[in-house]
């Protein structure tokens, strides 16, 4: 491993559809989701084809590449590796890209899911 992200939590919910034809579940819109419940209990979660995403102004949403020389590298993530959240799969939770580092710039080349 050459670096690691330092990405913290956050309230995840329905905010990107990956197919689905379902109406979003978990969504501030339709839920009180990230919100404390008088039980107690932070409703979040997501849903089959939905997926969340972030854009890149939010803090830790990055890998510091400083001083890595100019080629390609394999990016993965794992989320909930220490499995804290009970989930229907524990098998899908990973993803991967490679990558190519220039002094231009970072241009992905492949990516999928699995790690």
């Amino acid at each position: 491993m050459l670096s690691s992200g330092a990405k913290t939590g956050f309230c995840f919910w329905d905010n990107y559809r990956y197919g689905s034809t379902a109406p979003a579940y978990y969504h501030p819109d339709t839920t009180s989701a990230c919100e404390l419940d008088s039980n107690g209990s932070v409703p979040m979660g997501m849903s089959v084809g939905w997926g969340d995403e972030y854009p890149s102004t939010i803090a830790y949403q990055y890998i510091d590449i400083s001083g890595l020389p100019n080629g390609n590298y394999k990016v993965t993530l794992v989320a909930d590796p220490h499995q804290h959240f009970t989930e229907a799969r524990e098998d899908n939770n990973g993803s991967w890209a490679w990558i190519n580092i220039t002094r231009k710039g970072v241009t992905i080349l492949s990516s999928g899911s699995g790690v």
